[in-house]
């Protein structure tokens, strides 16, 4: 990852390939902007630029040679497993109860309602294909894309997620 002015960029392991990869067509880079960079520190909170360079820090004694961002939280710290990340997302879709309406989510789910969300909320399907790397648009529209219902602006699902952070302990920004 390589932190700028603007935000972060995510790279990918040279010799890792997704399922919906080859050698000839591999994901881009993830680029995340700052939000509110020069806000004041309660809208600070909810940067996941911010995020990412606290959790950096905060793992940096336990994180020995690591190059995998996320690590597990209990001894011996390692990479965590694509299992351990699955967990992870579930959890915290939970304890939001953003998504009341479609029972017990998965972390498959996740995927098709944020890009299903995104699209909603006007994300050209060029944008978001070239976002989760997908080849086409037709995999989006037959395998991901959901009915998220009338998106409001009140964002209720993002800003569920984003308050979660800020209510389970004491971050400084």
């Amino acid at each position: 990852m390589i932190f700028s002015e603007s935000g972060v960029t995510l790279y990918f392991k040279p010799a890792f390939l997704a399922k919906n990869e080859s050698q000839d067509f591999t994901a881009s880079p993830l680029f995340i902007p700052y939000f509110n960079k020069n806000s004041k520190r309660s809208l600070r909170l909810n940067c996941p630029v911010r995020a990412i360079s606290w959790y950096l820090q905060r793992t940096q004694t336990i994180r020995d040679k690591c190059q995998q961002l996320f690590i597990t939280t209990k001894k011996p710290f390692r990479p965590a497993a694509k299992s351990t990340l699955a967990g992870w997302l579930v959890d915290v879709i939970m304890r939001t109860e953003a998504l009341d309406d479609i029972g017990t989510p998965k972390a498959h789910s996740v995927r098709a309602f944020s890009s299903s969300w995104a699209f909603a909320k006007g994300l050209s399907i060029q944008d978001l294909i070239n976002t989760v790397s997908w080849k086409t648009s037709s995999t989006f529209i037959s395998t991901y894309m959901k009915d998220v219902g009338p998106i409001t602006s009140s964002h209720r699902y993002a800003n569920k997620v984003l308050r979660i952070g800020q209510s389970r302990g004491n971050y400084s920004a």
